[in-house]
């Protein structure tokens, strides 16, 4: 498929005018109000140090307040022709009710808002699946009635989540709100400065990036560059799976070996070595673009690849020599228990991978991003806990694989849409396909989380337990006690302590007594310990 074949043409680019609106428009004007209140508030909810407190309450409250004010007077100051009242209505009381529940959330109860959001994101995604039945049984098309389903699922997934960790999923949204709070703000303001003065007389927040995706500068020659670098196709095709196969089974054959040895210098070569990055990312541009001819190869060639690596991980894991214990070694430890760390490095390695191949000038960051993304290496872990009969393990490194591939196409995704890769027009011919394919990995990505929120819960709390237990043995000995603690390890509810003590132990009981009142729930304790003798010798 040609790039360009049956295509419209875009549509030409609206003039940019650079000289300052007057002074008194910016003050009065919607979009700098909201711009303002939205990287204030947004700079409030990532920095705030304590999110319960009355000030971050009252501020977030304040600014959702003249957001409905500022969203009245742009509908105030639209032509009556193009107002959209029911949305207007519907922003404008959202924020307005979201402002009053913020500021008087003692009143209502943190369980009962809790509640109420589960509910809404509850009933919203069983609507939207009503709907998308209703229009499959009308015999509408497919992209009429797939992207609601996408949506049902993606709300009910994302409201079963936010139930089983209430007080940490507030956390990560108010993060990302505040994120996109600046992110948004930043944009409008610096539209706002660079706009013509009468562009900003009825600009809203959805106009804005409207009108900011048509202006993205991506040339076609450009665009045409990184299609090729991604794609595996063309009269070369044939040269190019060669190349790829043989450099994905040299990057595995090394990344085992690493893992095997401990070696944390080897597996960073196996990295480098690795193409899979590339097939991932044609992936994520064919979605963007509108192309599911071409990301469902691409997709089989990832899927190819993942399968290919795991059997040849397998098999070099059989017959290398084993020296020690290989599943204990650092290198399969850090890649068997992923946590929402490993998501938000995916992706953010997943946006500059993309960020850079659509930059020919800073290209030279691409093998850092191979580094970061860590794509071979928990595939190469899978292979040595297969080899070695531990499927727990082997499930771990894989879904850490998995945590990485998705992140790195939703990330991708959002940063090629951003930075132009996908033309504005297409983005209109194509939103549904686009919508669906994305969707879908947003319910992956959902999914995914779960798993990754039970393991971080669970080494947090290991965290704390294990620091706990050392303040409580060193109140518990004294200094009048000569000690060492070499091991403090939590884990299935029991606390090994490893000491070295000089004379005999305090009564356990009292260390006992010490940490059942910082550690919630039953827990054994299981200590280790020899006398510690000190021989010297001096010299005459």
């Amino acid at each position: 498929m040609a790039i360009g074949h049956n295509e419209q043409e875009p549509p030409k680019k609206i003039g940019r005018g650079h000289r300052l609106p007057p002074f008194g428009l910016l003050l009065t004007n919607p979009l700098i109000i909201q711009g303002a209140i939205a990287v204030t508030a947004g700079l409030v909810l990532l920095i705030a140090s304590e999110r319960q407190g009355p000030i971050f309450r009252w501020t977030i409250a304040i600014a959702l307040a003249f957001y409905a004010l500022t969203q009245a007077l742009s509908w105030y100051r639209t032509p009556a022709g193009e107002r959209n009242t029911v949305h207007a209505i519907a922003v404008t009381g959202a924020s307005l009710f979201l402002a009053v529940v913020f500021a008087y959330e003692w009143l209502l109860g943190a369980v009962l808002v809790e509640l109420a959001i589960v509910a809404a994101l509850t009933v919203a995604g069983i609507s939207n699946i009503v709907e998308s039945v209703r229009c499959y049984r009308h015999q509408e098309p497919t992209e009429v009635w797939s992207w609601p389903l996408v949506k049902g699922v993606f709300l009910i997934v994302f409201g079963a989540i936010v139930a089983l960790w209430p007080a940490n999923m507030v956390l990560v949204v108010i993060s990302i709100t505040g994120f996109f709070w600046v992110l948004s703000g930043s944009i409008a303001i610096t539209y706002a400065l660079r706009g013509h003065a009468d562009e900003l007389e009825s600009k809203d927040p959805s106009q804005l990036i409207m009108t900011w995706l048509q202006r993205r500068e991506f040339s076609s020659e450009e665009r045409r560059d990184l299609i090729r670098k991604v794609s595996y196709e063309g009269p070369d095709i044939k040269k190019r799976l060669v190349r790829f196969s043989a450099l994905m089974t040299f990057s595995v054959i090394i990344a085992t070996l690493g893992v095997m040895q401990d070696s944390t210098a080897v597996v960073i070569g196996a990295m480098l070595v690795a193409p899979l990055m590339t097939p991932i990312m044609g992936l994520t541009s064919s979605i963007v673009m509108g192309w599911p001819r071409r990301a469902v190869r691409a997709g089989l060639l990832v899927l190819a690849a993942t399968v290919g690596a795991i059997v040849v991980a397998t098999i070099i894991a059989q017959i290398a020599p084993v020296v020690g214990d290989v599943l204990s070694n650092s290198q399969v430890v850090s890649r068997t228990s992923p946590t929402i760390l490993d998501l938000m490095i995916a992706v953010t390695a997943g946006a500059a991978g993309a960020f850079a191949l659509s930059r020919q000038d800073v290209s030279d960051s691409l093998p850092g991003v191979a580094i970061a993304v860590a794509l071979v290496p928990p595939l190469a872990v899978v292979g040595v806990a297969i080899a070695a009969g531990d499927m727990a393990q082997a499930l771990g490194a894989f879904l850490l694989y998995l945590t990485n591939f998705v992140s790195i196409v939703l990330a991708g995704a959002a940063t090629f849409i951003l930075v132009g890769v996908s033309p504005f027009y297409r983005l209109q011919q194509h939103a549904a396909g686009i919508r669906v394919a994305l969707g879908t990995f947003v319910i992956g990505a959902s999914l995914i989380i779960v798993p990754l929120a039970f393991t971080t819960q669970s080494l947090a709390h290991s965290a704390a337990v294990e620091r706990a237990t050392e303040q409580a043995i060193g109140e518990w000995m004294g200094e009048e006690r000569d000690y060492s603690v070499p091991m403090i390890k939590y884990s299935g509810g029991t606390i090994n302590i490893t000491m070295s003590v000089s004379g005999g132990l305090p009564s356990v009981d009292e260390l006992g007594k010490m940490l059942e009142e910082d550690i919630e729930g039953p827990f054994t304790l299981r200590i280790r310990w020899t006398p510690e003798t000190v021989v010297e010798y001096a010299s005459e």
